[in-house]
């Protein structure tokens, strides 16, 4: 039949409890003892969409100088990944699914920074990271040479994008968008 009702339409997962709900999940995980405060999650480049972010080294490199431990949630068991990344205050990875981990393990408050490509820029991720409490941003990388699936950030870039995230305290749904691209005009 070519009849609906709006009963039909309805999404339980976007409705009025959203944040409630989050909150208990959360609060599951509750009394694990917290680890690493900045995390950064290595995306697996093998898997899903193309992102390649073509000088990934030398921005790990500056994150672990500034105290980010490296975590790789492709090859460890999600009991690992909570043990390493359980209370994290900042957390930041290039943009993929593997984020929507972080929903679980930083702690209240915490913040999500998310490395878009150029040509993949999307705030869904730091929507979806204020119904658990924490607060997302983006950063917009520059494209590579000569491809429309890599991309380049500034090692230098990125942490101050980041010390700006962890110093801005105003209000709960607040995205910070940084762009390299931007910053350079």
């Amino acid at each position: 039949s070519s009849d609906v009702c709006s009963s039909d339409l309805q999404d339980y997962a976007q409705n009025r409890s959203k944040r409630e709900r989050c909150k208990a999940l959360r609060e599951k995980l509750a009394g694990r003892p917290k680890d690493a405060e900045r995390i950064y999650l290595r995306r697996d480049p093998r898997i899903g969409m193309e992102r390649v972010l073509v000088n990934e080294e030398a921005v790990i490199k500056r994150l672990v100088y500034e105290g980010f431990t490296i975590v790789e949630p492709g090859v460890i068991s999600v009991e690992e990944l909570l043990r390493k990344c359980f209370g994290a205050r900042m957390v930041v990875s290039v943009e993929g699914s593997h984020m929507s981990t972080v929903s679980l393990f930083a702690r209240d408050g915490g913040r999500m920074l998310g490395l878009h490509p150029p040509y993949r820029v999307t705030a869904i991720q730091p929507q979806v990271m204020w119904s658990f409490g924490i607060r997302g941003g983006i950063f917009v990388c520059d494209p590579a040479e000569g491809s429309t699936r890599r991309f380049r950030a500034d090692p230098n870039e990125v942490m101050r994008a980041i010390d700006a995230f962890e110093a801005t305290d105003r209000c709960e749904a607040e995205t910070v968008m940084a762009s390299t691209s931007l910053a350079a005009r």
